[in-house]
């Protein structure tokens, strides 16, 4: 038996802007998409692949971009997503908020497509004001 690392080819899949909105009426949210390339929280491996801070290389990876979210009261919240295009070819994955020294996992809920929409996606639906990332890796079991 080989084991491999194994990664999300992000030029063969679509992996759309993450996208925050708020749990209320009149609730005044802003959101910023963060590219890989400005996203705190990350490292650069030997090959040039942008990784998040404290893991073990090649157990995780960013899956797409990041996004702030600001402007919410304590007491507001809003819910963030983020495409998952390669979640049926046997990855899984969370979001993650970034807490200015590590990467904190939050409850997050796999949505499946429904309707035209061809994508899965990934939502934590009761967030603050922060920097959050979708961290996928290779669910080797599943592929057996």
């Amino acid at each position: 038996m080989s084991v491999s690392t194994v990664f999300a080819d992000s030029s063969m899949t679509t992996w759309a802007h993450p996208t925050a909105t708020a749990n209320g009426k009149d609730v005044n949210i802003t959101s910023t998409v963060l590219d890989l390339a400005v996203l705190p929280g990350t490292v650069n491996n030997d090959a040039g692949m942008i990784l998040p801070v404290g893991f073990t290389t090649g157990s995780i990876q960013f899956g797409g971009n990041g996004i702030v979210v600001s402007g919410l009261t304590s007491t507001e919240t809003a819910k963030v997503c983020f495409s998952f295009p390669v979640y049926q070819y046997s990855w899984t994955g969370e979001i993650y908020d970034w807490t200015g020294t590590m990467w904190v996992v939050m409850l997050t809920t796999i949505v499946a497509p429904t309707g035209e929409n061809s994508l899965y996606y990934s939502c934590s639906s009761k967030v603050s004001n922060g920097t959050y990332s979708l961290l996928i890796g290779y669910n080797v079991s599943s592929s057996d």
